[in-house]
């Protein structure tokens, strides 16, 4: 009855540690994206469209990563990227 029980213990143990597995994050190639970057560091990032050329903010925060944050000029009106379109 010992070894049953030492079996299912094995048995468990295997499927505990061999039981979870991490996804793969498929990412677009550059080419297709949307979006060009501008400006990083190490917390967060400034990016423009590239059909609209609105820039945002985007954040590498742990609490708040990878939140988008549309950046305005001092009129109210949304930031646009003024240099070489892509």
């Amino acid at each position: 009855m010992k070894k049953l029980y030492v079996y299912i213990a094995l048995l468990i143990l295997a499927v505990t540690l061999c039981g979870c597995a991490a996804t793969a994050t498929v990412q677009a190639p550059a080419a297709e994206s949307r979006f060009v970057i501008v400006e990083k560091t190490g917390f967060w990032e400034v990016v423009y469209d590239k059909e609209t050329l609105v820039m945002y903010a985007v954040s590498w925060g742990t609490y708040n990563y990878g939140t988008f944050t549309p950046l305005y000029d001092t009129n109210g009106s949304p930031l646009l990227w003024k240099g070489e379109k892509d």
